[in-house]
């Protein structure tokens, strides 16, 4: 039996607290890539092994296109959602714009991140 190295890892929301800090911990022990996106770029000097691309999850057009380039690649191993939206708000003050919002960055845009991964 052989065994071959895994695909690349995709971790969201490697720009946040807890984002940036998985990275930290996936590029030095994934045995594969690290493919780490976010919102925003995060500070220089970054993880070795880790390539950072600016997705905002919560413009669809930017995660189809991503999605879209994902798919073009080789097939990812693991998907880490790190990234999403603290909707926390009086009911009074939750519109269906917020609730669209946040569905779309917690749920639709990783779904259609795994979608492409598989």
């Amino acid at each position: 039996m052989t065994s071959r190295s895994p695909g690349p890892l995709l971790l969201t929301g490697a720009s946040g607290t807890v984002g940036a800090a998985l990275w930290r911990a996936l590029a030095s022990t994934w045995p594969g890539q690290v493919l780490a996106i976010g919102r925003t770029p995060p500070p220089p000097g970054g993880p070795r092994l880790a390539r950072f691309t600016p997705v905002d999850l919560a413009d669809p057009d930017a995660v189809t296109a991503f999605a879209t380039h994902i798919a073009a690649g080789p097939p990812v191993s693991a998907l880490v959602c790190a990234a999403g939206l603290d909707a926390r708000a009086r009911l009074s003050d939750f519109t269906s714009a917020s609730a669209a919002e946040c569905i779309q960055i917690n749920a639709w845009a990783h779904v259609e991140l795994l979608r492409a991964a598989v």
